[in-house]
């Protein structure tokens, strides 16, 4: 969860300019807040994807190998994927909320 934190400030922090930008040509709050919590959401929703698919591969893999049987819950696993989008919107919400209070100013000095 802490490297899921991280990586959202890092990201705010990557995209200052491209703020700042997009505040000094009229950009509003809301729309810039809805930007970063999408591509949070994104970004841990296929996380979670490409988690539950590997996880799948690896308990057929084991089925094969050792004969136990392996049963795969549907609702188990689109749960798995709801949540890891929860907790990027969750973690990306204060990076998120920083980035639409930026200065256009400070934003577009940044490196």
């Amino acid at each position: 969860l802490h490297l899921c934190d991280r990586r959202q400030r890092q990201m705010c922090i990557e995209t200052a300019r491209e703020i700042g930008l997009k505040k000094a040509i009229g950009a509003r709050k809301n729309k810039i807040l809805a930007q970063f919590l999408t591509e949070a959401a994104v970004l841990t929703s296929l996380g979670g994807i490409i988690g539950t698919i590997t996880g799948i591969i690896f308990a057929e893999a084991i089925n094969r190998i050792s004969g136990v049987p392996v049963a795969i819950s549907v609702p188990a696993a689109i749960i798995a994927i709801v949540f890891s989008m929860l907790i990027g919107i969750v973690f990306g919400f204060v990076p998120a909320v920083k980035a639409a209070n930026m200065d256009p100013i400070v934003a577009l000095r940044h490196e």
